[in-house]
This record gives C-alpha cells, structure tokens and sequence, in this order.
C-alpha cells in the first residue's frame, strides 16, 4: 500500500483559516476572497514540527478542557414530533442556505477532458462550502481545532459522494453533479467516468429512492458522517459525545415519523458502508485526474485528498 504524505504546514493554515472563517455560507469565487490571504491569515499551532510527521493525539481530558458544550440543546428523551429535534431543525436551516451547485458551463460537455474540469472545479466549491458547513453543525466548533481538523480530512470526500447520491435522488437514470451537469449511463463511457464508480453511485441513487430518504434523515446522515469517529483513532471523547447525539437525534427523526420501531433506522445507517466504497473509488478517480495532468487541480483540493490517507 503506498503510504499518503503526512499533512503539510500549507494546508494545515488552508483549513483552519477555513474553520476561522464568517458562519455565513462562503462563496469561493466571490470578489473578496484571495487565495493569497490564507497562509497569511491562518495562525496557530504546527502540526508538523514533531519527529516522524504528524502526531498522534491523546485526548482524554478534551471534555474537560474546552467551556462550550458539545451541543446547545442535549435531548433527554424521544422527540414527540419533528419541530421539537432542535438539533434536526438547525441542520436544515445550514442545508437551505448551501449554494446551489452549478456547472456555469457555456457549451455542451461531450467530452472526457471538458467533464474532468467541470466535476474538478464543482468538487472544490462543494469542499469549501462543505468546510463552511462543518463549522455550524451543532457541536462541532466546540471540539478542539484538532479534532475538527481530523475529522474533516477524513470524512469530506465521503460528505460529497452522500450529497452526491442524495442530489441525483428520486434516481431517473442520471446522476446529478450540478444542476446542469447530469450524467446518463450512455455517456459514462464518452466522459471518461469510471463503470465501477458509475454503477455503484446509481445502485445506492436507486436504494436511496426505494427507501424514500427524506431531507431530514439526509441531513442527519451527514452530520453523522462527519463525526465517523470508527475512522479516526486520535480523536478525544468528546467527538464520541458528538456522534451519539446526533445519532439520537436521527433516532428521535425517525421515530416521530415512522413509530417505535427500529427497522428504519437500521436500513438508514445500511446506507453508510455503500458512501464508503464509492468514497475510495472517487479517490482514485481523482488520482488518476491528477497524474493524467491534462485539467489544473484546485491546491485545497489535492492537499485534502493526500490527507485522507
């Protein structure tokens, strides 16, 4: 196995300017923003002046070391309708207010290398908004910088390909990268898109669309992904406090719609292994944009992408 680069001081700075950065929605390519002003703008601790690269966290007393509690609002039992899931209602207020991703194409994309630079540039904006979106999700600013680091680096790319599926959903035979960048399996093999990739996307749009995910436990998945702790052992307890809140507040979502029962809830969190196998193949759909060298990578991007090792 090729061993990933350990994390570099750029984007160290890259991604905790993003986290310093106004809670409002960012928009990458509004006037305002400069590339230039990140590394000069993002200040705190390096990450890689230890021996051997990046350290490994002990975090034991992190619950202890931070004053803001993990969440606003702890829910003490079952909600008995869905506008009483204060953490539910906040994460559909940060979903209305995403950027609706468009391809702002000027022509016809019938080709491999016009499709690998219009999903290239729509992958970066959806990173940087995603990097926005993780700061208000409830709970989130309150983890050490670290921990939030971490978890970014090691659930974005499977953020996107959730958002992915869930935007290409009721599925009719498209995949929907933008809104006017849709994706039919007659033109998989003409843009140059993985059959693997391609396929699987489709069967989990398709087990998507059978089970009817609502917006509501979409968002919930999300947040929930973002706090995938099973991936990242360095993390301290309060990322675990995290997850389980979240998770009892999809407990809670579902419960309201669908009564006592627990099978929905286990067809949901069934979905999240799929996330990850397509996560690991659009990583190497990636890579090998990369090495073919025919499209310019965003540098955020790529540095993302060698983190998520």
């Amino acid at each position: 196995m090729i061993r990933e680069p350990p994390l570099t001081l750029g984007m160290c700075q890259t991604i905790r300017y993003q986290l310093y950065r106004s809670q409002t929605a960012i928009s990458y390519h509004s006037p305002s923003f400069c590339p230039g002003l990140l590394a000069l703008t993002a200040l705190g601790v390096r990450l890689d002046r230890v021996r051997g690269g990046r350290q490994k966290y002990k975090r034991s007393s992190d619950c202890q070391t931070h004053v803001q509690p993990v969440l606003p609002v702890i829910i003490k039992k079952s909600c008995l309708d869905l506008s009483d899931n204060k953490v539910l209602s906040m994460l559909l207020t940060l979903e209305s207010q995403m950027e609706v991703l468009s391809a702002n194409i000027d022509s016809t994309i019938d080709s491999e290398v016009k499709f690998m630079a219009a999903a290239s540039d729509l992958a970066d904006r959806e990173l940087v908004m995603t990097i926005s979106w993780a700061k208000q999700v409830p709970g989130f600013s309150g983890l050490s910088l670290v921990d939030q680091m971490m978890l970014l680096q090691h659930s974005w790319l499977e953020i996107l390909m959730l958002s992915l599926v869930f935007r290409s959903c009721p599925y009719k035979g498209q995949i929907v990268f933008a809104d006017d960048l849709h994706l039919s399996e007659t033109m998989v093999e003409t843009l140059g898109f993985p059959a693997e990739l391609d396929s699987l996307v489709r069967k989990l749009c398709k087990k998507f669309t059978h089970l009817k995910v609502s917006r509501e436990e979409f968002v919930l998945l999300k947040a929930i992904t973002l706090c995938n702790i099973d991936i990242v052992a360095e993390v301290g307890e309060c990322v675990g406090h995290l997850q389980d809140q979240l998770q009892d507040a999809l407990s809670d979502c579902v419960k309201a719609v669908y009564g006592p029962s627990t099978r929905r809830l286990g067809q949901l969190f069934l979905l999240l292994p799929p996330i990850t196998h397509i996560k690991l193949l659009a990583k190497q759909f990636w890579y090998d944009m990369k090495k073919d060298g025919r499209v310019m990578m965003h540098k955020l991007f790529l540095e993302m992408l060698d983190a998520d090792s």
